[in-house]
C-alpha cells in the first residue's frame, strides 16, 4: 500500500510541474502482477495509423516513466518488459497525461515463442549487400570483433578483417572507422556488442562513399530513445605464447537534446611469431648457386592507449550537429627480430652463416577530430555538412648488429648501424552530401568531397665504423609527399513493387606530387576518372529473388608503400618503398539468386588493372631479397559462392557457407613475363546456440577451410582457422563472463611459396594465433540503453591502415 502512495504522490508532483509546461508529458508506472515496479520497462511512444517510433524511454527502479515534448496528435503508447506481455494504448495528447498504473502479465505458455523472436540472427539479402541482423540475439553477449567473427562470409586473420579474401574498410552507422589493423582490431575487440542492430556487407557501396572504397563492412548500432546514464567496465586476460591484457571502460548519458558518450581502453600485448625461409639463387642459366636457410624470431611487446569521445546536439527535430574525437597513442612499441641464417653451395657444404640482432622500438599517435552538420527539411529532403581533420604521428629507431659465421662456428666479419626514421601525416577533408525525400519519382542523391593529405618522412642512418657513428648518407633520405583529391557523385534509386534499381557515378580529380630529397626524384600524378556503379533485383516470388551489381573503383597504395626509405631485417633482406608507384582500377560484376529463404548462389568477376605487388625480389648478384612494390601485373578472380543460412529450433542458428574460385594473375618482371593461375576453395561454417533455461548460457563457434591459394603470386597452402567463444550472464544479466579458444587444432599456420622468372622462395608462417581468453564485463546505470556510435573517421585515411604493423 505505501508503494501504491508513492507512485501516486510522484504523479501527481509531475503531472502539477507540467501544468506550468508548454510541453505536453505523458507519465505512469509499470508493475508486474505482484504490483512491483518493473525497472528497465520500455514505454514507446509511437505514430497513430502508420507505427512509426516518435521517442521513448525505460522506467526508473521504481517502475516509473515520463515521457516530455510531445506534440499535440494521436498517438500509441507501447509498454513491453521481455518475459511479459507487451500492452498497447491509443491516446490523444492535448494536455499532460497520466497513464497510472499498467500492469503487465507474465508469459509462461508463450515465452518460448517469444525468446525464439528475439534470440536467433537472420539473413536478408539485397542487390548490394548481406545483412546479418543480431540484435537481442545471443551473439551481442561479447565484444563487436566476436560479433564479426561470427558474420557470414566474412572473416578475422591475424588483425586483418576480409571478406572472401579481400580486404574491407569498416564502417560504424555509415562513418569510416579508421585505425591501423592492430588498433582496430583491439577497438573491436574492446567494444561491447549489446547495441549492435545488424552487420551489413557492402560489396557494392554506392556512389556516395569514396571511389577506393571496394567492399564495405557497416556495423548498425540500434537507434538510443532512453534517456539517462549507462556505463560498463571490463578486463580480459589471454594467454598464447605469452600473456596478453586489456581492459577498459564506457560512458553514455542521453538528455533531452544531448548525448554524449566517452570510452577508454588499455591494451598490452606480447606476440611470438616465427619464420623460416629457403631461397635459391640461381645464375642467369637458372643454375643454382647458393641456398640459403634463415629462422626469423619476432617478438613485440605493445602497450597502447585508445580514448574516444561523441558529443551530439539536437537543435531540434531538424537540426542536430555531431563533434566527434579520437587518440590512439602506443608509447612502446618493441620488435625484436633474431634471425640466423645458414649459406650452403649447390652441393649442400656450409659455407658461412649470418646471425642478425634487429631492435626496433616505435611510437605511433593518431589524433582526430570530426564536425558534422545535419539538416532535416520539411519535405524529409536531408543536406549534411562533414568536416575532418587527422594527425598521425610514427617514429621507428633501429638498431642492427650482423656477425658472419665461419665453418668453424667462428665470427669472422660483423657490421652494425642504427637508423631514426619518423612519419607525420596531415588529412583535412570537407564535404556536402544531399539526399532528395522518398517519392514516386525515386530519391536522388548527390554531393561533393575535398580531400587535403600532406605527408613529411625522413629517415637517418648511421653506420658503425671502428667503433663510432657514421652518417650513411646513401640510405638517409627525407620524402615530401601532398596529395589532393577533388570528387562529386551523384546516386538515384527507386523502388516499386518487385524490382530495385540503384544506380550512381563519381567524378575524381587526383593530383600527387612529391619529392625525395637524396634523389631529387618527383613523383607528380594528374588524373580524372568517372566510377560507374549499378545494383538490380527482382523479386520473383515471396521467397525468391534474383539480382546483380557492378562497380569501378580504384586501390590507391598507402602512403608508406609510396615512402623510397629502405629497412634492413638485416644486411640480406631489405623491405623498401616506390614513389613511383600508380594506383590499379577495379571492375567487378555479380550476379546472384535468393531463395527458399535459407539458400544464396552467387557468382562474381573481378578484374583489377595496374595492380602493385610487394614481392620478394631476389637480386641473385649480391644474393640479397628486396620487399618492394611495383605495377607490374594483372589480377583476375573469378568464383561461384553457395550460402545456406538457417535457425536450428528456437535457440541455434547455423551458417555455411562454400566458394570456388579461380585467381589469375600477371606481371611483366625485367620485359620477362610471368603468370600463374589456380583454382581454389574457401568453406566458412558459423554457428551460434543459447542454452540453459534462462538462455543465460551462450555459445559461438566457427570453422573455416582454406584450399591451397594464390596470393601476391606466390601459392600458399591449405589452412584451417578455428574459433568457439562461451558467455554466461551473471549478476542479474548485468555481469557478463566469456571464455574463448583460438586455433583449437593448431592448423592456422601456412607456407608460402614464390616461383617464377629467377624467384625461388619458400616461406613459413608460425604465428601466436593458439590462445585462450578469460574476460568479465559489467553493465550499470541504465542498462536498457544502447551504446553510441563511435567517431567517425575520413575515408582518405584508410591507406594509413596499410602502415607495417
Amino acid at each position: 500500500m505505501t508503494q501504491t502512495y508513492i507512485r501516486y504522490f510522484l504523479i501527481l508532483f509531475f503531472f502539477s510541474t507540467a501544468v506550468y509546461s508548454q510541453n505536453f508529458q505523458i507519465s505512469g508506472f509499470v508493475v508486474d502482477e505482484n504490483e512491483k515496479g518493473l525497472s528497465y520497462a520500455n514505454v514507446v511512444l509511437k505514430q497513430a495509423g502508420d507505427d512509426s517510433i516518435l521517442t521513448g524511454t525505460t522506467s526508473d527502479e521504481n517502475g516509473f516513466y515520463l515521457i516530455s515534448n510531445i506534440p499535440e496528435g494521436s498517438y500509441i503508447v507501447n509498454v513491453s518488459f521481455i518475459g511479459y506481455q507487451e500492452e498497447n494504448f491509443p491516446i490523444t495528447v492535448d494536455r499532460q497525461i497520466e497513464m497510472g498504473v499498467i500492469q503487465l502479465s507474465e508469459i509462461t505458455e508463450a515465452l518460448d515463442e517469444v525468446n525464439i523472436i528475439v534470440k536467433r540472427p537472420t539473413i536478408t539479402k539485397e542487390a548490394d549487400r548481406l545483412t546479418f541482423n543480431v540484435a537481442n540475439t545471443a551473439l551481442i553477449e561479447g565484444s563487436t570483433l566476436n560479433v564479426l567473427k561470427s558474420t557470414p562470409s566474412l572473416l578475422v586473420i591475424g588483425g586483418n578483417i576480409t571478406v572472401k579474401n579481400n580486404a574491407t574498410e569498416v564502417y560504424i552507422n555509415g562513418r569510416k572507422v579508421h585505425l591501423s589493423n592492430q588498433e582496430l582490431t583491439e577497438f573491436l575487440e574492446n567494444t561491447p556488442a549489446n547495441s549492435i542492430s545488424n552487420i551489413e556487407i557492402i560489396t557494392n557501396p554506392p556512389a556516395s562513399f569514396d571511389a577506393s572504397s571496394g567492399t564495405v563492412v557497416n556495423i548498425v548500432m540500434g537507434k538510443n530513445l532512453n534517456p539517462g546514464y549507462s556505463g560498463n567496465v571490463f578486463v580480459n586476460y589471454t594467454q598464447g605464447v605469452y600473456p596478453r591484457y586489456n581492459a577498459g571502460t564506457s560512458h553514455f548519458f542521453k538528455g533531452e537534446k544531448t548525448e554524449f558518450n566517452v570510452a577508454y581502453s588499455y591494451n598490452q600485448n606480447k606476440i611470438n611469431t616465427d619464420n623460416n625461409y629457403l631461397i635459391n639463387y640461381r645464375d642467369l642459366n637458372d643454375g643454382l648457386e647458393e641456398i640459403w636457410f634463415s629462422d626469423f624470431n619476432r617478438t613485440r611487446w605493445s602497450k597502447t592507449h585508445n580514448a574516444n569521445t561523441n558529443f551530439n546536439y539536437n537543435f531540434n527535430d531538424r537540426n542536430q550537429i555531431l563533434v566527434s574525437a579520437n587518440a590512439s597513442y602506443t608509447p612502446a612499441d618493441v620488435y625484436i627480430i633474431d634471425s640466423k641464417s645458414d649459406v650452403y653451395n649447390p652441393n649442400g657444404d656450409y659455407i658461412y652463416g649470418l646471425n642478425t640482432i634487429n631492435n626496433s622500438d616505435r611510437d605511433k599517435l593518431t589524433a582526430s577530430v570530426d564536425a558534422n552538420y545535419r539538416v532535416q527539411f520539411e519535405n524529409d529532403s536531408k543536406l549534411s555538412f562533414n568536416n575532418h581533420f587527422t594527425y598521425y604521428n610514427y617514429d621507428d629507431f633501429q638498431d642492427v648488429d650482423n656477425d658472419y659465421i665461419n665453418t668453424s662456428n667462428s665470427v669472422f666479419d660483423s657490421s652494425a648501424f642504427y637508423s631514426d626514421a619518423n612519419q607525420q601525416t596531415y588529412i583535412i577533408t570537407s564535404g556536402l552530401d544531399y539526399t532528395s525525400k522518398a517519392s514516386e519519382i525515386g530519391v536522388w542523391e548527390l554531393g561533393g568531397k575535398a580531400s587535403f593529405i600532406s605527408t613529411d618522412s625522413y629517415i637517418d642512418r648511421f653506420d658503425e665504423i671502428n667503433g663510432l657513428p657514421e652518417y650513411n648518407t646513401n640510405f638517409s633520405n627525407a620524402f615530401d609527399y601532398n596529395e589532393t583529391v577533388l570528387a562529386g557523385y551523384l546516386n538515384y534509386s527507386k523502388d516499386w513493387d518487385k524490382l530495385e534499381l540503384n544506380l550512381g557515378l563519381r567524378a575524381e580529380q587526383t593530383v600527387v606530387k612529391g619529392v625525395s630529397e637524396n634523389t631529387a626524384e618527383n613523383t607528380d600524378q594528374d588524373y580524372f576518372k568517372l566510377f560507374p556503379n549499378a545494383s538490380i533485383s527482382y523479386q520473383i516470388s515471396d521467397n525468391t529473388s534474383i539480382y546483380g551489381n557492378y562497380k569501378k573503383s580504384i586501390d590507391r597504395p598507402s602512403y608508406e608503400l609510396l615512402n623510397p626509405f629502405s629497412i634492413y631485417l638485416n644486411e640480406n633482406t631489405i623491405a623498401t618503398g616506390n614513389p613511383n608507384l600508380r594506383p590499379a582500377f577495379v571492375d567487378r560484376l555479380d550476379v546472384g539468386i535468393s531463395f527458399l529463404e535459407y539458400f544464396i548462389i552467387e557468382a562474381y568477376y573481378t578484374k583489377e588493372k595496374g595492380r602493385y605487388y610487394e614481392l620478394p625480389l631476389q637480386d641473385n648478384a649480391s644474393k640479397s631479397t628486396i620487399y618492394t612494390p611495383l605495377n607490374i601485373g594483372s589480377h583476375r578472380d573469378i568464383g561461384l559462392d553457395f550460402y545456406f543460412m538457417s535457425s536450428i529450433g528456437d535457440r541455434g542458428y547455423l551458417s555455411l557457407i562454400t566458394s570456388f574460385y579461380n585467381i589469375n594473375e600477371d606481371i611483366i618482371l625485367a620485359g620477362n613475363r610471368a603468370n600463374i593461375e589456380q583454382w581454389s576453395n574457401l568453406s566458412i561454417a558459423n554457428t551460434t546456440w543459447a542454452l540453459l533455461k534462462d538462455r543465460s548460457l551462450n555459445l559461438s563457434a566457427s570453422i573455416t577451410y582454406y584450399s591451397k591459394a594464390i596470393t601476391s603470386f606466390s601459392t600458399v597452402d591449405a589452412r584451417l582457422l578455428s574459433n568457439i567463444s562461451i558467455s554466461k550472464k551473471l549478476l542479474n544479466g548485468k555481469g557478463i563472463l566469456s571464455l574463448e579458444v583460438g586455433d583449437l587444432f593448431n592448423t592456422e599456420d601456412y607456407r608460402w611459396v614464390t616461383r617464377y622468372l629467377n624467384q625461388d622462395t619458400k616461406f613459413t608462417h608460425d604465428q601466436d594465433t593458439r590462445y585462450v581468453k578469460v574476460g568479465f564485463r559489467y553493465n550499470f546505470g541504465n542498462t536498457g540503453l544502447n551504446a553510441k556510435e563511435v567517431p567517425e573517421k575520413s575515408d582518405e585515411q584508410k591507406r594509413l591502415d596499410k602502415i607495417k604493423e
